[in-house]
């Protein structure tokens, strides 16, 4: 044995130490017997030739030496060793490859610039267009804004799965990505937002850098709680911050536009962060300007947040539907149906509430369908009173009907939402959050002492601010009851027996009288900021089982607003005349006119969403260069001269509902309303949602085909 392996280590040696001799002694010869003219030349090949044979020499020498050491180790330990180092060797040599090839390798490592390494395997989740992964930074770079301990992700958006998104339009695909990415170099960090590091452009893909959330996002933590929802405090502790978060965009001209428990992650020392701005919208200069304000300005010190008043009287104008339907806000699905525009604010305060019932029921507030067309969600809010989560307090009742206040205009702010009495334990007093700033801005000895004093003062007068608030809502709410009494006794005195209701089926909405004019009807359109136009007041009620009436919650219903009850026979601007065709939305929805109002926001006119309910006001209404169009859709008598009563109406009878053939097939009241509804079976249109069943209580009221069935008051409904 030993023989052997000395004889193989012996042969190895004379090849790889004689080729060198051998190949000095050709070129010799060569060089003597050549002319000096071609010396260099010969010089050149030569030295070719030597590098080429040492490397097949010396790779020759290995494998001789390879060959005697298994001949004499076959069947040995140390045959077994060779091949595993082989294997070990290829096997680092493919990581190696992944490391330097990160276009041809899907798996493995991937190095970008020398910045990142991003496992191919660390998949985090996964977007519509878009997968995030694990990452790390490659020492010594660090990225910008690098918090120590922190973890990296990074979001992977393909151009070309981009692009075929788009149908092909490739200037509009890279809009998409460059506006998310203007988005969040702009937001400023904030405690409750996903902290954003830096963005990398290749040239298949863009890489977004982020922070690791590790503890999952907020749909998980409710699934994963004991009865599927969260407790009050846990639910109040989320909704503070995520309040706290959209509103740190608001102050920055950002609206979300896709709040959801998905996009709300959760820290490990259990704190909400904000994430997602793939939808977000960013209007320069709505609420930044150029000059800082002063950190002592009596309006800024008022306000329940630093910055918030920049927000005030100020809107984001948009007209795309947009985000998640189950999350969208009345009047976005209203301003697509009618060409019309909505607030962008308000429309992320509606997701907030949303957000915020389901931490505190575990379902949706209004129950459509997960993938149910615009249409329907919207019927399904209008249609729908919000009902009550079971076993909740009144306070945060109260809450999160304010938040879902289905008049854009009457729905509370949320820089409003944090003096509210619910997030009183939770909420820091202002005082605490505006010294540091002025310590931090003005650091010396004299200020930190005038800071404490002023901090205690300042939480005091915040306090008083929330005690004056809450007065003030006690006083409207007041104020409504005796206006409803009023409305009442000219009813009764009028000997008006049937009362117009709004359009939600509890009768959320007040109770009006009915018209039986035209001049009745006739309102004047308004901006969001005139005054001296007398809003409408309305009330919730709701029949406890004893038969005595519970008030549950008080707003106001302006008639300008877009989901305000208007008449039937006005125009929508920019869409055709054509008998027999209404708006897609149930009746006390408004039409659109043929006039526009506008309102101002930082000197730009826009259109409001403001609405004409009078059909004289349309007809006389006119854009620049067109002159006012009479509408020719069926209508109840141009403007109700009689105003159909339930004792009217018999099973079987045919009648007209938005100008369509119906027949009627139901009269009495319901477990789902208060009133007396009218069931019927659409013979004509599309206006049919159901089978004669009320998806709300699942109670079968009649029967007709699928699709065909409806409930509405007897006040929309014209007798042939």
């Amino acid at each position: 044995m030993v023989t052997r392996r000395g004889d193989a280590l012996m042969l190895t040696l004379f090849f790889f130490f004689l080729s060198p001799f051998l190949l000095h002694f050709i070129f010799l010869l060569l060089l003597l017997y050549s002319h000096l003219m071609f010396f260099l030349l010969v010089l050149l090949f030569l030295l070719f030739i030597y590098l080429f044979l040492f490397f097949l020499m010396s790779l020759l020498a290995l494998c001789v030496f390879i060959c005697g050491f298994l001949y004499s180790s076959y069947n040995t330990p140390a045959y077994h060793s060779c091949f595993f180092f082989l294997y070990f060797l290829t096997t680092q040599m493919e990581v190696i490859n992944s490391q330097e090839t990160p276009d041809q390798q899907k798996t493995g490592i991937t190095r970008v610039e020398d910045k990142y390494l991003i496992d191919e395997d660390a998949v985090v989740g996964r977007g519509a267009w878009s997968v995030v992964k694990r990452c790390t930074p490659i020492a010594p770079y660090e990225p910008p804004a690098l918090r120590p301990g922190m973890k990296v992700v990074v979001k992977i958006i393909e151009k070309e799965y981009l692009i075929s998104l788009t149908k092909g339009n490739v200037e509009r695909a890279m809009a998409e990505v460059k506006r998310e990415i203007d988005v969040l170099r702009h937001v400023p960090a904030h405690e409750n937002i996903v902290t954003f590091l830096e963005y990398i452009e290749t040239e298949k893909e863009f890489l977004l850098f982020f922070e690791e959330v590790q503890c999952g996002d907020l749909c998980e933590i409710i699934l994963q709680a004991p009865e599927g929802k969260l407790t009050e405090e846990k639910a109040k502790h989320y909704t503070y911050q995520t309040i706290k978060a959209v509103l740190h965009c608001h102050i920055h001209d950002v609206i979300h536009r896709d709040i959801k428990p998905e996009n709300l992650l959760v820290s490990d020392d259990d704190n909400i962060k904000l994430t997602d701005f793939g939808l977000a919208k960013r209007s320069k200069g709505v609420c930044t300007s150029a000059e800082p304000r002063d950190l002592l300005d009596p309006v800024a010190l008022c306000m329940p947040y630093p910055g918030a008043e920049r927000i005030i009287g100020k809107r984001v104008v948009c007209s795309d539907v947009i985000g998640t339907p189950r999350y969208g806000s009345p009047e976005m699905f209203y301003a697509k149906f009618t060409q019309t525009y909505y607030d962008g604010f308000k429309a992320d305060t509606w997701s907030v509430g949303v957000v915020t019932y389901i931490t505190l029921s575990g379902s949706f507030p209004y129950s459509a369908a997960a993938h149910a067309p615009e249409k329907e969600v919207f019927r399904t809010i209008m249609d729908t009173a919000l009902p009550e989560p079971p076993g909740i307090s009144s306070d945060a009742l109260d809450f999160i009907q304010r938040l879902l206040n289905k008049d854009p205009h009457k729905r509370i702010s949320l820089y409003d939402a944090l003096t509210h009495p619910w997030l009183e334990g939770v909420a820091h007093p202002r005082g605490s959050v505006t010294v540091p700033r002025l310590i931090e801005k003005f650091p010396s000895l004299e200020v930190t002492e005038v800071c404490n004093v002023f901090d205690k003062e300042a939480q005091a007068l915040h306090q008083c601010i929330r005690l004056l608030q809450r007065e003030n809502q006690r006083l409207r709410d007041e104020q409504e009851k005796w206006e409803d009494a009023v409305a009442k006794r000219e009813r009764e005195a009028r000997g008006t027996s049937t009362p117009r209701r709004a359009e939600t089926p509890s009768g959320g909405s007040r109770v009006r009288g009915a018209r039986t004019t035209a001049a009745s009807s006739v309102m004047r359109v308004g901006s969001p900021s005139r005054t001296g136009v007398r809003p409408g007041r309305s009330s919730i009620a709701q029949e406890s089982s004893n038969g005595s009436t519970r008030r549950m919650s008080a707003h106001r219903v302006s008639a300008r607003s877009p989901l305000a009850r208007s008449a039937a026979s006005t125009v929508r601007r920019g869409t055709p005349v054509r008998a027999g065709v209404t708006t897609p939305m149930r009746s006390g929805t408004p039409s659109r006119t043929t006039g526009r109002s506008t309102s101002t926001t930082r000197g730009v006119s826009r259109p409001t969403n403001g609405v004409t309910p009078s059909t004289s006001l349309a007809h006389r209404a006119s854009t620049p260069g067109r002159t006012g169009t009479r509408s020719t859709t069926p209508s109840r008598s141009s403007v109700l001269s009689h105003v159909t009563s339930a004792k009217e109406l018999q099973i079987g009878e045919t009648v007209t509902y938005k100008g369509y053939r119906a027949i009627v097939r139901f009269n009495g009241p319901t477990a789902f309303g208060a009133g007396i509804w009218i069931g019927l079976e659409m013979m004509e249109g599309n206006e049919g949602t159901n089978d004669g069943s009320s998806f709300i209580d699942k109670k079968q009221y009649f029967t007709c085909p699928k699709g065909k069935g409806v409930f509405v008051r007897a006040s929309q409904v014209k007798k042939l």
